[in-house]
């Protein structure tokens, strides 16, 4: 298998089991490395484990809850990096560099099966339909609609949908706004608190099950879908059929 790390990541927060480490922080030092899963990614960053997700899931289990013991953490850091359908195993070493003039720490290796993994279900990003209009809404996936050109031919007119749609996109960038194209990309600005709004052209030329229409509403549908959501906020008139609550904003 391959192996992807994580070297020399270095956080503070409070941890240990002595009185004296209450209510004060320490730095943990973290070299990660973890065992994949070969996959034909052709390239596509939403296929593989990202090494963002490493980090992220350092920073969720640090924030869940203090913990007195590296083995404890070190267990849950495991499990939220083993809930990647890629990663079989997961190497890690924690290190505490203040306690004194040497460093403590730990080794552990966590097998995929060996940990009760976390769920990801809480994941799913919300999907808003702006259309033309509304105002991008941080911390969601945003879905917007340009002028399209009319063209006879069908393909030729798929090509063009999705133009309008990324143009209207990255017409709209400003500061706390983005532009995404892949899953990753929106796991990774959405954690950052930003607004984000989509590029549909890459998901949807390569996708193996591409959405019948490429209106911009049922471009908004098709994402939602795929992401996993079970409500759309509609700023605008959603007329594509639609097995997703749409409520209006």
């Amino acid at each position: 298998m391959d192996r992807i790390f994580l070297r020399d990541y270095i956080i503070e927060t409070e941890i240990g089991a002595f009185e004296v480490e209450r209510g004060t922080t320490q730095r943990l030092r973290f070299t990660i490395e973890v065992e994949v899963a070969r996959v034909e990614a052709g390239d596509d960053v939403d296929l593989i484990l990202s090494y963002d997700r490493i980090i992220e899931a350092v920073g969720d289990e640090v924030s869940f809850a203090r913990v007195a013991l590296l083995e404890t953490l070190a267990d849950g850091i495991a499990a939220r990096i083993l809930s990647h359908p890629q990663a079989q195993a997961v190497h890690l070493e924690i290190e505490k560099p203040d306690r004194g003039p040497f460093v403590l720490g730990i080794r552990v290796t966590r097998w995929r099966g060996e940990v009760s993994l976390i769920d990801q279900a809480s994941n799913v990003p919300h999907v808003v339909y702006l259309g033309q209009n509304g105002l991008p809404v941080a911390g969601a996936v945003n879905c917007v609609a340009g002028d399209r050109a009319r063209v006879a031919d069908i393909q030729a007119q798929r090509r063009l949908d999705l133009l309008a749609v990324e143009q209207a996109a990255w017409q709209r960038v400003a500061p706390g706004i983005t532009v995404a194209a892949t899953r990753t990309e929106m796991d990774w600005a959405l954690r950052q608190g930003l607004a984000v709004i989509w590029a549909p052209a890459k998901m949807v030329l390569e996708a193996s099950d591409p959405p019948d229409a490429t209106t911009p509403d049922a471009l908004a549908v098709w994402l939602a879908e795929r992401l996993g959501a079970d409500t759309i906020t509609a700023f605008e008139t959603i007329s594509a059929e639609s097995c997703i609550r749409v409520r209006q904003g």
